[in-house]
């Protein structure tokens, strides 16, 4: 699979660029263009499979970019990701997605699956993941399961301090598992999509807002993690707190976004 991205933030490009391949491995391949012009000249040597394009690429804006692209034929089947929210009212084809200015890698990420699944150039395998859920769930040591249907996040979280469980609580987000550790009721890892720590914390939260029916299940494990890999030193009661604030500022910038 070929991807292109178009920004003149090259370090958001590379942070991009890591996320993709981890996720895609060998099968991937992605160039960034720093300007419109080297993009357009890129796209005349080989038309990549997505396109991610940010607001402002300097010689043009990402909006101008986007639709001298939808006008030339050879790139009808190319998947674009504008990082432009205000352009979505001017989407020209079924291919395209406008998401915030500084959207998250993982929401990218996640874009870009929707959009490819849709043009056929990957196939959706949901199947694989929740498989290797649920054989985790029928596992004998697995002493807690289900779905958020029943228990919240902050539930969960909240029940497993409370009774000092050490352990790992795994959660099924899409196509994608987070992991929480635990040590004696105490928070100390987190890892979703590359991301680790506090941050992951806050991710997999939001993505959990998301994901009503998330299926989880918790694996016991009295064996602390290595020397050094704890990633979490705030308390429990600290880290809830800024997930909730978190959580409430996405869902007040979803009601009322911000005009440009």
């Amino acid at each position: 699979m070929k991807v292109l991205t178009a920004m003149t933030d090259v370090a958001f490009a590379r942070s991009l660029h890591e996320r993709f391949e981890k996720r895609f491995g060998a099968e991937l391949t992605v160039q960034n263009a720093e300007g419109a012009l080297y993009a357009l000249t890129m796209l005349e040597r080989d038309t990549p499979d997505l396109i991610i394009s940010s607001k402002d690429l300097g010689d043009m804006s990402g909006l101008d970019f986007h639709e001298i692209v939808r006008d030339d034929t050879s790139a009808k089947e190319v998947a674009f990701i504008l990082l432009d929210p205000d352009a979505g009212q001017l989407a020209s084809s079924d291919l395209d997605k406008f998401l915030e200015e500084r959207a998250h890698p993982a929401d990218i990420l996640k874009a870009a699956f929707e959009l490819l699944i849709a043009n056929g150039h990957i196939k959706e395998d949901r199947q694989a993941p929740r498989n290797r859920l649920r054989s985790n769930l029928q596992r004998s040591d697995a002493k807690v399961s289900g779905t958020l249907e029943v228990f919240t996040l902050f539930d969960l979280v909240v029940s497993l301090t409370q009774k000092e469980n050490s352990g790992k609580l795994y959660v099924l987000l899409g196509d994608f598992e987070s992991a929480m550790f635990f040590e004696k009721g105490r928070f100390v890892h987190a890892e979703f999509e590359g991301i680790v720590g506090e941050d992951a914390v806050v991710r997999i939260f939001a993505e959990a807002d998301k994901y009503k029916d998330a299926e989880f299940y918790f694996e016991p494990s009295d064996t602390p993690l290595p020397k050094g890999s704890a990633t979490i030193r705030s308390t429990v009661q600290e880290l809830l707190l800024k997930v909730a604030v978190e959580l409430d500022h996405e869902r007040e910038a979803a009601l009322h976004p911000v005009k440009r």
